[in-house]
């Protein structure tokens, strides 16, 4: 964020990295283009999850659940596919909370 955050207002981060597809305008029975898949290494994921742990959860603005950063994961499947497996996952995840110094984080995952 560029900006400096006024003091009144929290924020938090969201992993949306799933692929971007051209769905508008939607037409039935024509499957939508991928323009950029979402798939990441563990490696990116690490560089840019030191990155958000860095300059973001640890901000005063950052909202909190029970003193805990809160991290919302979208469409978590697609990053466990990326991933291979549930348990390189956690391990990211795992890392990410170890490498940020932080209590462990909440995660809310979304999906629709």
């Amino acid at each position: 964020m560029k900006k400096k955050i006024p003091r009144n207002k929290t924020f938090c981060l969201m992993w949306t990295k799933h692929d971007w597809c051209a769905i508008f305008p939607a037409r039935s029975g024509v499957d939508p283009q991928l323009n950029y898949p979402g798939k990441v290494t563990p490696a990116t994921f690490n560089s840019i999850t030191d990155l958000l742990c860095e300059k973001y959860c640890s901000h005063p603005n950052h909202f909190r659940m029970g003193g805990k950063p809160f991290f919302s994961i979208y469409q978590l499947d697609a990053l466990v596919e990326s991933f291979g497996g549930e348990r390189e996952t956690a391990a990211a995840f795992g890392r990410m909370r170890r490498t940020a110094g932080h209590p462990p984080q909440w995660h809310w995952v979304e999906h629709w």
